[in-house]
C-alpha cells in the first residue's frame, strides 16, 4: 500500500540551492520568464509563484484578472488569505519543505537529464542525509542514468525505476534493479494506455507497489 506522501520536483538555482520546481523555466507559473538555473535563490524568491493560479487551474494564462485569486500576495499588492503569509506564495527550497512538514514522507523526482542533473542528485543526496530522511523518501527520475547515479550516492535510499527500466520491465519481462519495490506510472503515457490488465498481471507477478501520477 502507498504511504502518505507528497511529490516534489527537485532542481538547483544558479547559486546551487535545491528548490522544488516542476518546470525548467518560471514562465508558466510566475510573472517572469526564463530558465530557473539562470536565477539565484533570492531572485526566484522575489517572484510571485501564484501569479497564474486560478481556482480549478494552476497555470491558465487567459483568465480574467479577478480569477487569479492569489496574484499579488507574494509581492504585497494583495492581502494574504487567513492563516497565510506572503512567503507561502513563493518558490520553496527543499529545506523549507522538509522543515515545514517534518513528518511527511516525500516522493522526490530529480528533474533534468544525465549528466546535467548530476549536481541536483548530489545535492539531494546530501540534504536527505543532512535532514535524516533516508527512511522517509523515495527518489525517481525519468532518466535511468540519473536514478543509477543517485543510487550510488545514496545507496540506502528507496528508488523507483526510470522510463526505460519501467518499459522493459512491463513490455519485455525484464527484472527491476534489486531492491526496487515501488513503480510510479500514469494511467496513460502519451497515447499508450499503461494501466491495463497486462500491467496488473505484471504487478501481481512481481509483487511491487504501484503509485499513480
Amino acid at each position: 500500500q502507498p504511504f502518505c506522501r507528497t511529490c516534489d520536483r527537485a532542481r538547483l538555482t544558479a547559486d546551487g540551492v535545491l528548490i522544488i520546481q516542476h518546470d525548467s523555466t518560471v514562465d508558466r507559473t510566475t510573472e517572469a520568464t526564463g530558465p530557473v538555473i539562470d536565477r539565484t535563490l533570492s531572485e526566484l524568491k522575489a517572484l510571485d509563484a501564484a501569479y497564474r493560479f486560478a481556482e480549478g487551474c494552476w497555470s491558465c494564462p487567459d483568465r480574467p484578472d479577478e480569477e487569479y485569486i492569489y496574484r499579488g500576495v507574494r509581492t504585497g499588492d494583495t492581502a494574504p488569505p487567513e492563516g497565510a503569509v506572503p512567503d507561502d506564495f513563493t518558490i520553496q527550497t527543499f529545506a523549507e519543505i522538509v522543515e515545514r512538514f517534518p513528518l511527511t514522507a516525500f516522493d522526490i523526482e530529480i528533474k533534468g537529464d544525465f549528466p546535467q542533473a548530476l549536481d541536483v542528485a548530489e545535492q539531494l543526496a546530501l540534504e536527505i542525509d543532512q535532514f535524516g530522511l533516508t527512511e522517509n523518501v523515495v527518489v525517481v527520475s525519468f532518466d535511468d542514468d540519473i536514478v543509477a547515479a543517485f543510487g550510488e550516492m545514496a545507496p540506502d535510499v528507496e528508488l523507483s525505476p526510470g522510463t526505460s527500466a519501467m518499459t522493459t520491465w512491463l513490455l519485455a519481462g525484464a527484472d527491476l534493479d534489486e531492491g526496487m519495490r515501488i513503480v510510479q506510472v500514469p494511467p496513460f503515457f502519451g497515447a499508450i494506455e499503461v494501466i491495463n490488465p497486462a500491467f496488473w498481471a505484471r504487478v501481481e507477478a512481481t509483487g511491487v507497489t504501484v503509485w499513480m501520477w
